[in-house]
This record gives C-alpha cells, structure tokens and sequence, in this order.
C-alpha cells in the first residue's frame, strides 16, 4: 500500500505528517509527498502512479479535502473520489472549525479526532458520522542537554493574539451577539474546566426558550471567537504572571511584545520557529511550561514534546491526561488557581536535580506517545 501525505501548507502539519511516514517507511509502506508548492509537478507525479487504488490518503484538518483547485478531477470531482482512495483526516482542532466540511460527502473519509469529547461531538451534531480519538504525539530528537546545563530556565513554545485584534473579528456582528460571546467567554474563564459545547449549550438553553439541537449546532460556529478569546486570555495571564514575579520566560512565538506585561524585561521573545527549531530551543530549556489549548478529554504535542526533551514539564491537565496518570510525569497546576504557580516554578528553579526522577519516567512514558506509536496505533484502526 502507498500512503499519501501533504506537504506544503501549515508547517507543523507538514511536520506531524514527516514523523508519522517514518513508522510507515519502517514497515514496509510506500509513502509519497504530494508538495503543494509545486501542484503541476505533484498532480505529473500522481498521475503517472498506477495501482491509485492500493493507496490511503492521510490528511490533517481537511487540507486536499477542501475543494482545493489542484486537487479537483475535470472541475466536479475531486482525484480522491475520481480514483477511489480512501481517506483519513485527523482534525487537530474543535470540529467546529470543519462544520462545512463535516456538512459535505464523508463518504469515503475516516475521521479522527485529538480530544475524545470531539468524537462525542462529531456523533452528537454530524450523525451518522463517526470520529475515532487519535491523541496529537511528540517528537523524540537524538540529543539533549544535562538539566543542569541548561541555559533557559522556563520556556513557552505558543503564538499570543491579542484581545483587541480578536474582538476585529466580531465588529460587525449585532451588539447583543458580541455582548453575548464575550458573556459565554467570562463563563469559560470562570469555569475553565467546561468544554466549549457545554457552556454553548448551557447557556443557550437557560437563556432562549425551546432551542434546538440543530440551533445550538448552528451557534457552535461562533464559538470560535470565544475558543480563541479564552486560549489568548490564560496564556497572557500566565506568562504575565510569572513574568511580574520575578521569573525570566522565554517564548516563541509571535506577537509577545503586544501582551503589555508589567515587567516585560522578564519576558525574553525568541520569535517564530518552525517545529524542529521548537524542539531543538526545548532541549536547552529547564522548564518547558504547557498551557493547554481547550482540550478537556485530550492532549497536547508540546506535553510530548517536553518530556521527550528532558525538560522538567509543566501543564494544566485534562480527564485523558489524568486517566494516564500525568501528575507522575509532569509538575500539574490548575487554571483557576494560577497565581500559586510563580512560587512552584521557583521552587523547581531552586532545585532542579530533585525532579530528576520525574524526568526519566516521563522520558520514558512520552517514547510510548510519539507520531511514529500514533502511527502504528491508525493502522490498527484501519486494519491495513
């Protein structure tokens, strides 16, 4: 069988789908590279390909499923359906985000999904779809540096937007709908530990008479302002936080230097870095902090990808992590209780070498959590 990637247009996808063609390369899988930067040369390839029907297309976020032009078949089709091979398409964010795609001919698509609760959503709001959970994994590089010899003491890997650009994305909307948002985005804040699709469908049931499962789906596309509102206010809350208390955080990742901390000089911007030069900076890094994006029954790459570098890690949890017993591998800490999180990274700071032993077994849980495992775990699923 040949497996069918994409390459070309979001770096860290590109980058996820690089590590997980090494488990297929390694058991005996053809694997080939569609280049989106060079569709004429990629679709010449593709065409000259004979046995398209002994082929599997793995995709994230529906990037080659999206009516892109160089994928169309004769203007009405797409190559996929025009020569019959199936798919796989791992959605990497909240299937709000895909509600049109999930609207269209799934047909011959498998979906997977990285938090468990949006598989739950996918056969709540899409039936007859169906998702199966596939956790984001981690990348394990060949060398890393002794914990003491390491130079950076706490190290964030995440873009920061700012409120005032998200609310540009709501100017046009009704005042009472914007009113609205930014309501069910202080509910989130003040109750961190609920889903988007909790505090949508609880509010509007309290607030609104007689609605609907089809108007709540309806709503949930709004809900992406509020997803991206919550997710910008906890990590400039967080990083300011430390940052005012005396702790120097390295961050990349764009648009820092607009948080507007109070003291600033402790916030050392390393700018933006492809996905190799995020783990390479991990390597160098004592701490490397986690602030989840909202999966409440999931995981996130960067857990991984800091244990996996030897870092002392350190991460808000969720009911998937705490299922696998993230408090023996990681330093935990709460959304709702983050002003004591200064003092606890301190007292990692005063005495590293004490979290050694974490360190070794989250090194070593992390290895059984890689693209490469996530890999061989979609093959069983797919029983090829």
């Amino acid at each position: 069988m040949k497996i069918i990637f994409i390459d070309g247009l979001v770096e860290t996808l590109s980058y996820f789908s690089r590590r997980m063609s090494l488990y297929f390369e390694k058991n005996g899988y053809e694997v080939w590279f569609w280049d989106m930067h060079k569709p004429l040369e990629s679709r010449e390839q593709f065409e000259s390909m004979s046995d398209r029907q002994d082929m599997l297309l793995v995709t994230f976020n529906f990037i080659g499923l999206s009516g892109e032009s160089q994928f169309e078949y004769d203007n009405e089709i797409s190559i996929w359906d025009a020569y019959g091979i199936s798919r796989v398409c791992i959605m990497v964010d909240h299937p709000m985000y895909y509600e049109n795609r999930l609207r269209g001919n799934l047909q011959h698509c498998r979906l997977f999904c990285v938090d468990r609760d949006h598989c739950k959503y996918i056969e709540e709001y899409f039936p007859p779809l169906k998702a199966s959970f596939l956790p984001l994994g981690g990348t394990k590089l060949a060398e890393k540096e002794e914990l003491n010899d390491r130079k950076i003491d706490v190290l964030f890997a995440g873009n920061y937007v700012t409120l005032e650009g998200l609310l540009k994305h709501i100017e046009n909307l009704e005042p009472d709908m914007k009113e609205y948002l930014l309501k069910l985005a202080n509910v989130l804040i003040a109750h961190p530990d609920m889903t988007m699709e909790e505090v949508a469908k609880k509010c509007l049931v309290e607030d609104f008479d007689d609605v609907t499962t089809g108007e709540i789906k309806d709503f949930m596309h709004n809900m992406i302002f509020v997803d991206l509102y919550v997710r910008s206010y906890f990590r400039r809350k967080i990083i300011c936080e430390l940052a005012q208390s005396g702790i120097k955080i390295h961050v990349i990742g764009k648009d820092w230097d607009k948080a507007g901390c109070g003291r600033p000089e402790n916030i050392v911007c390393l700018g933006v870095m492809d996905s190799l030069g995020c783990l390479k900076t991990m390597q160098r890094a004592k701490i490397s902090l986690n602030i989840m994006p909202w999966f409440k029954n999931g995981a996130h790459d960067r857990i991984y990808n800091s244990l996996l570098q030897g870092c002392i890690t350190v991460t808000d949890s969720s009911t998937y992590l705490d299922e696998n017993e993230i408090e023996k591998y990681a330093v935990i800490y709460d959304l709702e209780h983050t002003a004591t999180l200064a003092d606890r990274i301190k007292e990692i700071l005063d005495n590293p070498e004490s979290y050694r032993d974490m360190v070794d077994r989250g090194y070593e849980y992390a290895e059984k959590n890689t693209w490469e495992e996530r890999a061989g775990y979609l093959i069983e699923c797919l029983k090829l």
